[in-house]
């Protein structure tokens, strides 16, 4: 499904609680975010981030698991998954999951790879080396996700709703884009590890055209 371009785009295939409420009282409200980077600048060709306005945040690792019981999100998530690839996603796939925000006002993220450098698993065997999985949970259509073929040059920024799904792998190409609006803004990033590859974000030296 994604061996070839990287990314696939699945539409209103998952169903999410009707009510964020949940959510919100027992992940956003009690957890700490910590800033994750927006904006790079570049020293002996090498990038490095600036920490741009630190209004983009994510929750720790120690979450996961909450967000991971909302509405059963991860039984729901290895389901869906089983049914899509024909295999059992048994415990051996790790989900690990965060929640995301950007503040009012928050600039797009640079260009970066999640896992590893641009490409590097485009001749894998296998597409779940470290697949991720971007959720918006949001009753707004305000959701978007600039990304990047697999090889190529060009560029989709694509409207992402509630109950779609973006799976990409961890050497694809992407960024968060800005959010200009006047209210916080909140999604869900789930990375399904199955051993391959060390969870370190690469950064693009390119810009989004």
């Amino acid at each position: 499904m994604i061996k070839k371009n990287g990314f696939a785009v699945l539409t209103n295939i998952l169903q999410l609680p009707i009510d964020n409420q949940q959510l919100f009282e027992n992940v956003i409200n009690k957890a700490k975010f910590e800033v994750i980077f927006e904006t790079l600048s570049f020293k002996n060709g090498r990038a490095h981030s600036d920490g741009g306005s630190r209004r983009r945040q994510q929750t720790s690792t120690r979450i996961s698991k909450v967000i991971a019981n909302w509405g059963e999100l991860e039984k729901k998530l290895r389901i869906l998954l089983s049914e899509i690839y024909g295999i059992e996603i048994g415990e051996d796939f790790k989900f690990e999951f965060v929640c995301l925000k950007s503040l009012p006002h928050t600039p797009a993220q640079s260009v970066h790879c999640d896992h590893t450098h641009e490409g590097y698993l485009q001749n894998s065997n296998s597409e779940f080396d470290d697949l991720n999985l971007f959720i918006p949970i949001s009753f707004k259509n305000d959701t978007f996700l600039d990304i990047r073929r697999v090889g190529s040059a060009e560029w989709f920024h694509i409207p992402v709703n509630r109950g779609d799904i973006i799976m990409f792998r961890g050497d694809v190409a992407h960024r968060g884009v800005k959010h200009d609006e006047n209210y916080i803004h909140y999604r869900l990033h789930c990375s399904v590890d199955h051993g391959h590859v060390m969870n370190t974000t690469t950064y693009v030296s390119v810009p989004f055209q």
